[in-house]
């Protein structure tokens, strides 16, 4: 046999990859920190299919690729116009679609998908836009306040009532010192230093502890609260009824973000959409505008690395 016939007799094609070897590959090149986003995204999808009557688990999810071969791009659009009407933060949303794109890539591989699919959900995952070169209407959503829509949301509020001095104190702590939602929850009284105008809090993501100096005007909207409220001990923000009565502790970041998106539609009316991490994104950007370096903005922000700063901060803050 001559080399020509024994090279044409080689079967060069490749062991066909299973739904099952590839996702344990890909499952075994993820950090600890990633399959735990990677198990947040798929609890979100599943969310979404049960508000559409459809019961189906975040393992199911993760494990059957036959429930995602009939899905494409109409289903992230659907998706992510869920997520904002349920008040999903723009950073959430970003962590779904990264490990959704994920999912469908596997799928590729196992050549489930075709490539030109795969194409349409990346340049929508990846662009944010269309296959026919548009975007989709939730796409660029002004997610980054402007310093008068930023002051409006601190100082707009009737300070005659228990609901509207909480609300004051709320919006200076998430604006002037970018918490997240789960740091404001876990707030107490005995976490203030009033005498030197300090915060000490815990951040569970990370788990550390921080200390902010606290702006003159949110040392100001605390101790009118304080004060006015007779809030002595425990939980610094609490819940109001339609009374104007404290009733207890705020228990979660959902509670925390409804009140902020209340406080957007009645102090901005239809300017903008944020939600409550969103004020996070607007107190990074400004802080790089005073002057902070990325690694200032690490440790006051409580990140543990300097990619994830970048993702705060914006091109600029509209004045």
């Amino acid at each position: 046999m001559d080399i020509v016939k024994q090279i044409a007799a080689i079967n060069f094609d490749e062991k066909k990859v299973t739904p099952e070897s590839a996702l344990e590959e890909y499952l075994s090149s993820l950090a600890k920190s990633s399959r735990r986003s990677r198990l947040f995204a798929m609890k979100t999808v599943a969310k979404f299919f049960a508000s559409r009557g459809v019961d189906v688990s975040a393992e199911q999810l993760s494990t059957n690729f036959e429930i995602w071969v009939h899905l494409d791009s109409a289903f992230i659009l659907t998706l992510y116009e869920w997520m904002m009407e349920k008040g999903y933060s723009v950073n959430s949303a970003q962590i779904v679609k990264s490990f959704v794109f994920a999912q469908f890539k596997l799928l590729q591989q196992c050549e489930m998908i075709t490539r030109d699919k795969l194409g349409s959900i990346y340049i929508l995952t990846k662009t944010g836009r269309l296959s026919d070169g548009k975007k989709p209407k939730w796409y660029g959503r002004n997610g980054v306040l402007s310093d008068e829509q930023a002051y409006q949301l601190k100082n707009n509020h009737d300070t005659n009532t228990v609901c509207g001095r909480r609300d004051k104190l709320l919006m200076h702590i998430l604006l002037d010192h970018g918490l997240r939602r789960s740091e404001v929850v876990g707030l107490e009284i005995g976490n203030i230093d009033m005498a030197k105008g300090i915060m000490t809090f815990y951040r569970s993501k990370t788990d550390t502890w921080t200390t902010v100096n606290l702006t003159d005007d949110t040392l100001a909207a605390l101790k009118e609260h304080l004060v006015r409220d007779g809030i002595r001990r425990g939980t610094l923000i609490q819940s109001v009824n339609r009374g104007d009565n404290i009733e207890g502790p705020i228990k979660s970041g959902v509670a925390i973000n409804n009140i902020v998106k209340r406080m957007v539609r009645e102090v901005l009316k239809d300017q903008i959409e944020i939600s409550a991490h969103d004020c996070r994104h607007y107190w990074a950007t400004k802080r790089a505008e005073e002057g902070a370096t990325a690694l200032q903005l690490m440790r006051e922000g409580g990140w543990t690395s300097l990619n994830s700063v970048m993702v705060y901060i914006h091109d600029k803050v509209s004045k």
